[in-house]
């Protein structure tokens, strides 16, 4: 099974899958600002979660 395609049988892309929608359907993000906002979050997360990657190889 390949991660790194969206998926909702699996737990964790049902949990992202979720809180795209909760942005939407609670907080009147439009589809638009959800991605430009996904867009944001990958690009300020890349360098800490490759750290986290990095310190289990590590340990």
């Amino acid at each position: 099974m390949d991660k790194t395609k969206f998926n909702l049988s699996r737990y964790e892309h049902q949990l992202v899958a979720g809180i795209l929608t909760m942005l939407v359907e609670d907080l009147d993000y439009t589809p638009r600002e959800v991605f430009e906002l996904l867009e944001d979050a990958k690009n300020q997360m890349w360098y800490a979660l490759n750290e986290l990657k990095n310190e289990k190889a590590r340990k």
